[in-house]
């Protein structure tokens, strides 16, 4: 394990380096060496998503600053790191779906044992899935409450803002469960199941400790009064010290956030916030990733951001011309035309979208791509003679095109290879 106290940055990301590479070199995708495997697992609550994050900014700064062959360096690190994780996350990711095929047809059944199982492994997995569905639908409550309570007040900013950190049909559907007298019911169904589920000795009494102890820790108010009862209580109960804990939460974290956000990420953020309240005053509060998550220049995780062409005509062009007022210089080349289709889809994007859509596609030379996902300009992005708008800008510099260094396959449209073509993998034993 690494000695987090006096653990830096580099010191994680050499250490990961050379468990990873095999003869010197990293095992080719997606082949992973198991001494690597086996040092994410041992360091699991802190090798997560912000080692991806910042293996990632480090990746952007070589990038910015011109060091190529450091740059793909990182990339390669990153990208093994990734399987490794996904690896690691996909046994909980199985059993949370088996556990919901079970959970999905008895919402509102409080016989919990009948769809529960047996085993540790589908009572845990059933556990998982029931608290997730409550602190889904809690959210899903104040969010509703909020809105009830502040009509006059949302903004359609503000309601976008609170639909992108849940369900993105919460609001404005017709079937879809948004008001606070759907969403209370539903809650307190959520809530029945649990508490019925903790009720059961068989099959909670026995769970992992760090399940039991967030269904204890939830109940407690205050970061004081938390550590106190982990300290005086829970630890000395269950046989285990404090740090023991604290590493089992941060595990459950991390397994968290690799879960598909709806209906996880509520969990994640709930578990999340309970972890940094149990590191608080502890050895584990400190936190090497901290200056790579800082965006001043001087700190190692530093890249300089730049505005990128739009094509004219293109998504992000109509997006730019949206939210701000562009420069005429981006009209001068184009029909009137342009300007009016620009308008009536700001103005109106209801079901005539598709109709201004398709005459974009005829009329400026667009063509949909092979995989009818998106569609693909015959004029280069350098072409382009995009003039940002100064609330766009902000200070930056135009079109630095390091971007393009990072990902080669942005600029030709071609060389990205799709997961469907990766070869099987294998772990490496030396």
């Amino acid at each position: 394990r690494l000695h987090w106290p006096t653990t830096t940055g580099p010191d994680m990301i050499a250490k990961l380096r050379a468990v990873s590479e095999i003869d010197g070199k990293l095992p080719v995708q997606p082949n992973v060496s198991k001494k690597a495997i086996d040092f994410v697992m041992a360091n699991r609550e802190v090798l997560g998503w912000r080692m991806k994050l910042t293996i990632t900014r480090l990746s952007m700064k070589c990038a910015y600053e011109g060091k190529l062959d450091e740059m793909r360096s990182y990339q390669a690190l990153g990208t093994h790191f990734r399987i490794i994780d996904d690896y690691i996350s996909a046994p909980f990711r199985q059993m949370i779906m088996n556990a919901e095929i079970k959970v999905g047809p008895n919402f509102g059944n409080l016989n919990v044992a009948a769809y529960s199982g047996t085993e540790l492994v589908d009572r845990a997995a059933t556990y998982v899935v029931l608290k997730g569905m409550q602190c889904h639908w809690e959210k899903r409550l104040r969010d509703a409450q909020y809105l009830e309570d502040n009509s006059k007040m949302v903004t359609r900013e503000t309601q976008r803002m609170i639909d992108m950190l849940g369900d993105p049909r919460r609001h404005g559907d017709d079937d879809a469960i948004w008001t606070v007298k759907d969403c209370s019911r539903i809650c307190v169904v959520a809530q029945n199941m649990v508490k019925a589920f903790v009720e059961s000795p068989d099959l909670y009494d026995d769970l992992p400790y760090e399940l039991r102890f967030l269904e204890d820790a939830l109940s407690i108010k205050g970061g004081v009064a938390l550590r106190k009862y982990i300290i005086d209580e829970f630890c000395p109960k269950n046989k285990i010290t404090p740090s023991d804990l604290r590493q089992a939460v941060g595990r459950l974290v991390e397994q968290f956030f690799c879960m598909y956000p709806d209906p996880y990420l509520d969990s994640y953020f709930v578990v999340e916030k309970l972890f940094r309240a149990m590191q608080r005053t502890t050895e584990d509060e400190h936190d090497p990733y901290a200056p790579y998550s800082e965006y001043k220049k001087g700190s190692p995780g530093y890249f300089q951001t730049y505005t990128f062409n739009c094509i004219k005509g293109s998504l992000q062009f109509s997006m730019a011309s949206d939210r701000f007022d562009l420069p005429q210089e981006n009209f001068d080349e184009e029909p009137e035309a342009l300007q009016d289709i620009v308008s009536k889809i700001r103005d109106d994007p209801g079901p005539e979208l598709r109709k201004y859509w398709r005459n974009f596609q005829q009329d400026f030379g667009f063509e949909p791509d092979r995989r009818g996902s998106s569609i693909i300009p015959y004029m280069e992005d350098d072409l382009a003679k995009f003039v940002p708008p100064p609330e766009l800008a902000i200070g930056r510099e135009h079109n630095l095109t390091w971007w393009y260094d990072l990902n080669p396959a942005a600029l030709n449209r071609t060389g990205c290879m799709l997961f469907g073509e990766l070869p099987p993998g294998e772990i490496i034993y030396e």
